[in-house]
C-alpha cells in the first residue's frame, strides 16, 4: 500500500505524513511519502527528534 501512495504522491509532486497508530491510540513509527522541500524536511527531522509538537512548558 505504501508504494501505491507513493506513486500518487510523487505524480502530483504532495507529499504524505503516514503514522501507526497503537492500541492505546498513540502515533508511532511517523514517516513521509513524497518529496518534503528543504524548510519542510528540517521542520519534520526537529519535530522528530524532539518527540513533540507542542513547545515545552
Amino acid at each position: 500500500m505504501l508504494d501505491e501512495l507513493a506513486v500518487i504522491a510523487d505524480a502530483r509532486k504532495e507529499n504524505l505524513l503516514v503514522v501507526d497508530v497503537s492500541p492505546a491510540g498513540t502515533a508511532e513509527n511517523q514517516h513521509i511519502i513524497g518529496q518534503l522541500d528543504p524548510k519542510q524536511a528540517s521542520t519534520f527531522e526537529r519535530v522528530t527528534s524532539l518527540g513533540r509538537t507542542l513547545p515545552a512548558t
